[in-house]
């Protein structure tokens, strides 16, 4: 176990001293600079960037190399790289960059520039892997490249935008930093700025315009209706009136006509009415007239005719009166005749009443003196049988 311990550290010591030497190598014997070239000199974030690494080789032997990285020394995240396919166990071992000894070789290095990590600068390290050559390590440790990481950092100023384009929509630029929009209510987000709306509100729109998503659209209001307070309000016309150009007008009806649900209709009127104002309205005619073709026409009656009602009716006259000049008239000599013929009458039945009266008080004084005698022998009897009793 102890001899197994010793060959472990013995294995250990003698990779950090391979190691070692490497790294000086790399160090003392290899060197590399790094240049850079952005767009209209002016490195922004998210742009496309070239770098050009020179790497020199001053050792005697020359030295493969399968990939190039670029880390950000605030995270230590790959940012940029180049890595060529690598196969060592194959004929054709790949396209390495071979740098022989005592000359240089030129990689070109394009990705997109990240955003600075120390204010407005971007500093970085490099990364270098290599091929291992030496067979034996090889051999023991089953490896054939090793990655070799420098202190040396690398510094890039680095815009964040120099305009809007290179900000989000929500954003803007302002000293090379994109700054959040800070949008009001009634604004919304356009080509990196704060525009108005055309209205958040009716009261921002025409008064026959109406606010709709955010812009003030034209009032379809319907025939019948009107623009009021940004909306449509129905209009209420009078009977007389009509609506044009969505507004109430009087309507001008003819003499003959009459205005019902906004529109005029003609009148017809009775005979005994006439047109007045628009309306039909009663003829007032005299007793004599009568109510034809709207008017008021006099009555031509016959002589035995008389006006009752605006009508002709025919005279209901006495036998002692004659018709003349529409009316009953009574005839003087039938009236005498008449008034002897009554008074004989009166005569006749005054007579015949005397008489009577005169029978009637005879026949009422016999009947009296008849109660007596019989009266009288009523009593005569009375005493007779009281006596024989």
């Amino acid at each position: 176990m102890k001899d197994i311990s010793k060959l472990k550290r013995f294995h250990f010591v003698f990779l950090v001293v391979i190691f070692a030497i490497i790294k000086a190598n790399f160090v003392n014997a290899y060197f590399y600079n790094i240049t850079y070239s952005c767009k209209d000199n002016i490195c922004i974030k998210g742009d496309t960037v070239t770098w050009n690494v020179v790497i020199s080789n001053d050792g005697k032997s020359e030295v493969e190399y399968v990939a190039i990285e670029f880390l950000d020394v605030a995270n230590n995240s790959v940012f940029a790289s180049l890595k060529i396919p690598y196969y060592p166990l194959s004929d054709k071992r790949g396209n390495l960059i071979v740098v022989k000894p005592n000359e240089k070789v030129t990689i070109n290095l394009t990705d997109r520039l990240p955003k600075a990590n120390f204010g407005q600068f971007l500093v970085y390290y490099s990364c270098f892997t290599a091929t291992i050559t030496d067979s034996y390590i090889i051999a023991r440790d089953n490896i054939y490249e090793i990655r070799q990481c420098y202190n040396q950092n690398e510094t890039m100023l680095v815009f964040e935008c120099v305009s809007n384009d290179k900000c989000k929509n929500d954003e803007f630029c302002s000293f090379n930093k994109c700054l959040k929009l800070k949008c009001k209510d009634c604004q919304y987000i356009k080509d990196h700025k704060c525009i108005n709306y055309e209205c958040c509100s009716s009261e921002q729109c025409k008064f026959d315009e109406a606010c709709k998503n955010d812009t003030c659209q034209k009032l379809n209001c319907a025939f019948s209706e009107y623009t009021y307070n940004h909306t449509c309000s129905p209009l209420n016309c009078a009977f007389d009136e009509f609506i044009t150009n969505k507004t109430c007008k009087k309507l001008n009806c003819s003499y003959g006509e009459f205005a019902f649900n906004s529109t005029c209709k003609e009148l017809n009127c009775n005979e005994n009415e006439f047109v007045q104002n628009h309306t039909c309205k009663l003829l007032e005619c005299k007793e004599n007239e009568y109510a034809k073709n709207h008017a008021c026409n006099t009555l031509e009656c016959l002589y035995n005719e008389t006006i009752f009602n605006h009508t002709c009716k025919p005279l209901n006259c006495y036998f002692f009166q004659d018709t003349a000049d529409h009316s009953c008239i009574n005839n003087k000599q039938i009236m005498f005749k008449l008034s002897l013929e009554i008074i004989a009458i009166i005569a006749l039945i005054t007579f015949f009443i005397i008489d009577f009266r005169k029978y009637e008080k005879k026949h009422n004084e016999n009947l009296s003196s008849a109660d007596k005698n019989i009266n009288k022998k009523l009593q005569d009897k009375n005493m007779f049988d009281k006596t024989n009793k």
